[in-house]
Parts: C-alpha cells; structure tokens; sequence
C-alpha cells in the first residue's frame, strides 16, 4: 500500500463536505453492516454486504490512494457514489458497473469542472465544462471529445 497516496486521498476527503447517502433506488435494506474488510490488494473497505459481495452503502479505502464512497450492488460501484482519486479527481454522481454513468460532476486536477452527463466513464451527451481561467464549453460531447455547443471566454465574448 502506497502510505503518501493514502494519506494525500485522506487530507483531500477530509476538506470535503460529508457524501450523502440519498438514493432510494440503490438501497439495500436486507444488507448487514459488517467488521472491516481487507482484501488481496490492500483495499479496505467498511459498509455494508450482502451475499459475501459489497452491496449497499459503503467506503472503499484503496491501496493505491482512491477513496470511493457510496452505493455497491455485486461487489461494484453503482448508484449514486464519489470517487477520491490519489492525484486530485474527484467524481461525484452515478455510477454502473464501477463506472461513471448518467449525471455527474468531475473535478480535475487542474481546478476545471465538468457537470453533465456521462457513459462507460466518459463525457458523453449534454454538459458544461468550466475552466480554471473561467471560460466554459457547454454542449454535447461524445466518448470525451466536444462535438457541438458554446464556447464562452473568460471576458464574454
């Protein structure tokens, strides 16, 4: 387990408001609260399980930095959930199959936003993506790529 990563996603997740839990589609009310899971890799994990899968409200502490928190169904991230990355990306909203799926907003690195919507993990339909410097693009995108919209500079024009 990389400790400096850890403790880097930890700082970061603790400047962050609370991750509410408020998605009635994803709950499991026949799910138990467990001890502290470890696996293989070094990941821990504290939530809820069901059918010795993670399902339900849960943390995953990565070994690799990552700190996700949120719904699980069958062991992976879906619902509604926000992943803490190592490096500085946050991602908050839905999630399929550990990826990101439908509305969300992600923070880079960099300080840039994007909130819109998203499919297999990318950017893909409506969304605005506003940049550090304060310009934005608002439009469509498609696997990541800006197809058409608005791109808006910092002074308005």
């Amino acid at each position: 387990m990389d400790v400096s990563a850890t403790k880097k996603a930890y700082k970061q997740w603790k400047l962050l408001d609370s991750f509410v839990y408020n998605d009635s589609s994803s709950e499991c009310n026949s799910c138990e609260y467990g001890k502290e899971l470890r696996d293989y890799k070094g990941n821990i994990y504290l939530g809820q399980s069901g059918e010795d899968l993670y399902k339900g409200r849960g943390t995953m502490i990565h070994a690799s930095g990552n700190v996700y928190e949120g719904y699980w169904d069958s062991g992976l991230y879906s619902g509604k959930g926000r992943l803490i990355s190592f490096n500085g990306r946050i991602y908050e909203g839905e999630w399929l199959k550990n990826k990101p799926e439908g509305r969300g907003k992600l923070v880079y690195e960099n300080g840039d936003i994007y909130v819109g919507s998203m499919a297999d993990g990318k950017r893909n339909g409506v969304g605005t993506l506003k940049y550090r410097d304060g310009s934005q693009f608002q439009g469509n995108w498609h696997s990541d790529v800006k197809m058409q919209g608005k791109l808006t500079e910092k002074n308005n024009s």
